[in-house]
């Protein structure tokens, strides 16, 4: 159902905390750069705002799609008929647990980036690796976001998450409750918002994490396309049975698709990276029909080659 004229003045008189948009470019909140108007962006951390907002949408009938920073996802050029929440920056607080740890609660909109050069700023180690990682922490718990040069994924650190839930109740969720896998969690497909999440690091160099930061910076860099409008990687790397059955040296998908030959491959304004084949990169022209069609072509050429139906990573969203 569409948003009407009352449900906008429901939320009009109810988000005053937080910040209401309308009819806003869902290409301006996406690292790809594609999508159509959203009918209302919702920014707040305010926990009864965001009650309101789940209580219109379920009393309404109405379209929700909740949005980290826009990394891993890409929306119809048609829009979204409907309410985007998003949450600020937020806050961070610390507590000693004891000589050698420390926790550190952030908001679950404060950037991954921020939060690696936070923690070191504070003299903590075991973010490092979330350097250059796009996006913002809730968004990367719910996707377990990993480092793609090592084994660190972002549920490795964590302790709880406080969680709101569609019917609007407050929830923590301890790490166990989250069944974190390898580009998983228990939040996906899941309509409620991490609005704080709580890490638990070792005391560390100030000097090595920030050479350490630097250091992931620059392989990033040399491996992965920068500064250009793309999602990040668009398929999950196969696992290691997998691996193994197909006797393959690699199980990134990057490997497969850059062995299929489909480098630079282009379908209307979006083309697979030259430095690293399992990004698409937008010209900015592309459209929504570009990345289902070449999303299509690669996972059609990698599995006539080698009988492998690659999984894609990024969400792509459909109303």
């Amino acid at each position: 159902m569409l948003p009407t004229p009352e449900v906008k003045q429901i939320l009009k008189k109810n988000i005053t905390i937080g910040t209401v948009r309308w009819d806003v470019s869902l290409s301006t909140l996406t690292t790809m750069r594609i999508g159509g108007p959203a009918w209302a962006v919702v920014q707040t951390d305010n926990v009864d705002e965001i009650r309101c907002v789940y209580d219109v949408v379920a009393q309404k009938d109405i379209p929700l799609f909740v949005l980290g920073g826009g990394s891993n996802v890409v929306f119809p050029d048609e829009g979204y008929p409907g309410i985007i929440l998003k949450l600020p920056l937020g806050t961070i607080s610390t507590q000693v647990r004891d000589k050698n740890r420390v926790a550190v609660t952030f908001g679950g909109g404060y950037l991954s980036q921020l939060a690696a050069q936070k923690t070191v700023d504070l003299g903590l180690t075991g973010f490092e690796s979330m350097y250059g990682l796009p996006g913002t922490l809730g968004g990367a718990i719910v996707m377990n976001s990993k480092w793609p040069a090592g084994k660190f994924m972002t549920g490795d650190v964590l302790e709880s998450v406080q969680y709101v839930q569609p019917d609007g109740s407050l929830k923590t969720m301890r790490h166990d409750e989250l069944d974190f896998s390898y580009g998983h969690s228990s939040l996906q497909g899941k309509k409620g918002l991490v609005t704080q999440a709580t890490f638990v690091f070792a005391q560390g160099d100030q000097q090595e994490g920030m050479k350490r930061c630097m250091e992931v910076m620059e392989y990033r860099k040399k491996t992965q396309p920068h500064g250009v409008k793309t999602a990040g990687c668009v398929f999950k790397n196969i696992g290691k049975s997998e691996q193994e059955l197909h006797d393959l040296p690699y199980g990134s998908a990057g490997y497969l698709i850059d062995q299929v030959g489909l480098k630079g491959t282009s379908i209307g304004g979006l083309t697979v990276s030259s430095i690293h084949a399992n990004f698409f990169i937008n010209n900015g022209t592309a459209t929504f029909a570009d990345y289902q069609a070449l999303v299509e072509k690669v996972r059609q050429t990698v599995y006539d080659k080698f009988s492998i139906m690659l999984t894609e990573e990024v969400y792509a969203v459909h109303h």
